[in-house]
């Protein structure tokens, strides 16, 4: 990814290995993110990472239906 010059990339936080439907650990999700930054300041990029919300925004989306 970084020797294509990519400089951010957006990290699924679904867990696909479990059937797609079952978020990664947020502990874990936070070691992932953490390994891609170190990986990226080590090549000497600062890579930006997004941060998703659209799972929270599904479950608010539940809540309001009937």
């Amino acid at each position: 990814m970084l020797a294509a010059g990519a400089v951010g990339c957006n990290l699924e936080d679904t867990d696909h290995a479990a059937g797609g439907h079952t978020l990664r650990d947020a502990d874990h999700q936070a070691e992932r993110l953490s390994a891609f930054k170190r990986a990226g300041r080590d090549a000497g990029v600062d890579l930006v990472l997004n941060a998703r919300v659209d799972v929270f925004l599904r479950q608010a989306d539940r809540r309001r239906r009937p």
